[in-house]
This record gives C-alpha cells, structure tokens and sequence, in this order.
C-alpha cells in the first residue's frame, strides 16, 4: 500500500513539474518581447525591411506599396536609400551614419490583454542620452507571431 502512495505523490509531483515547465516555456516563447529585441536590433543596425517586419502585416503591405511605387518612381526603394547612409559620409562631410541615435529598450512588463493582443511596457534610452519611461507599445499575435500593433499609425 505504502507502494501505491509513493508511486501516486511521484506522478502527481512529476505532472505538477511538467505543468509548471510548460507553462514557463510558453510564457518565454510566446512573448512580444522577442519581437521588442528584434525591433531594438533592426533599428540599431539600420535595416529598414527588419524592422518594418516587426509591425503587423497590415504595416508591411502598405510599406511595401510605398516601396513599389518609390521604385517605379526613382528607381530606387527605401531599403536601396537606407543601405547607402553609411555611404553618404563619403560625399557629404556634415553626414554620418554613427550620429544616428542608438536604442536601449528595457521591457518593464507584458499585459497580456488576450490570447492574441497585448501590451509591451518599456524604458527607452537613446544613444543622445534621451530618455522615454514606461511607454506603451501595443501587440498583436497573427498567425502565432507576436508584430507590433500598426493601428494606431492610421
């Protein structure tokens, strides 16, 4: 009988365990804040296609209309014109690529306002010594991704 008992507690205490971990699991995985260090990167490193692909679909398809039509227009996209900054240094000597502000982004917390909706809570510190506390970014989950609400830019 003594048997059975430890062997119950065991799988009780082994389920509980799994439980716990997969919950952990999901909460690190299935986070904005993956999309928020993804965002903090591409801005930082100057990739305009990075970082419009941080923003929900809705904001990639009118991204890359406007980039279409630029081609069409200039021959040349945003992506085309935001590889050449470091370039431009060359030719103009008030013109540097390094005085573009870099981004620190400390996420202060996740509201979790739905299975698919969810607000980003950070600190924002900038290179220039600009500071922006606890600003509010707005998510949203499509297809399993976590983007960055663009709703509120229309």
């Amino acid at each position: 009988m003594k048997g059975i008992i430890k062997l119950v507690v065991v799988i009780i205490v082994a389920a509980s365990a799994v439980g716990i971990g997969v919950t952990v699991v999901n909460n690190v995985v299935d986070s904005p804040k993956k999309t928020i260090a993804k965002m903090e990167e591409a801005y930082n490193s100057l990739d305009v296609d990075a970082f419009i692909e941080c923003y929900d679909p809705t904001v990639q398809a009118i991204y890359s209309g406007a980039n279409s039509l630029m081609g069409e227009f200039f021959g040349m996209d945003i992506s085309d014109i935001a590889a050449l900054a470091p370039f431009l240094s060359e030719y103009d000597e008030d013109f540097d690529a390094s005085d573009f502000p870099k981004i620190s982004i400390k996420v202060t917390d996740v509201d979790k306002t739905s299975d698919t909706t969810a607000t980003v809570y950070c600190d924002v510190e900038y290179s220039n010594g600009q500071v922006m506390t606890n600003e509010e970014i707005d998510m949203v989950k499509i297809d399993g991704e976590w983007y960055i609400s663009g709703e509120g830019l229309f």
